[in-house]
């Protein structure tokens, strides 16, 4: 679980799908209703600092998960609504246009 440093603000946990048990600070103390996390080889090594160089590839994008806040729950709390495959999502983005 990544908490971060400095966490006299707001912050929301993550709960299911790709960032279950993340905690995020919120600098502007609002949280969107949704929010689209575009996901990438090298997301996770970033977000936890593994490494500070990308790898090769790296920024291909591998999937896009979606959250929908949950507002009631204290703290604040952002659950997985689901998943879909990187290519899945270009296809659709596709077919909007």
């Amino acid at each position: 679980m990544l908490r971060v440093s400095d966490s006299t603000g707001p912050w929301i946990e993550f709960r299911g799908g790709p960032f279950d048990g993340h905690h995020q600070l919120s600098t502007k103390g609002a949280f969107a209703a949704e929010i689209l996390c575009f996901i990438t080889r090298d997301t996770f090594r970033q977000l936890n600092r593994i490494e500070d160089r990308k790898s090769p590839n790296g920024g291909a994008l591998t999937s896009v998960a979606l959250y929908e806040l949950d507002a009631v729950s204290d703290p604040p709390t952002y659950r997985h609504a689901g998943s879909i495959g990187g290519q899945s999502f270009g296809g659709v983005i596709a077919g909007m246009s």
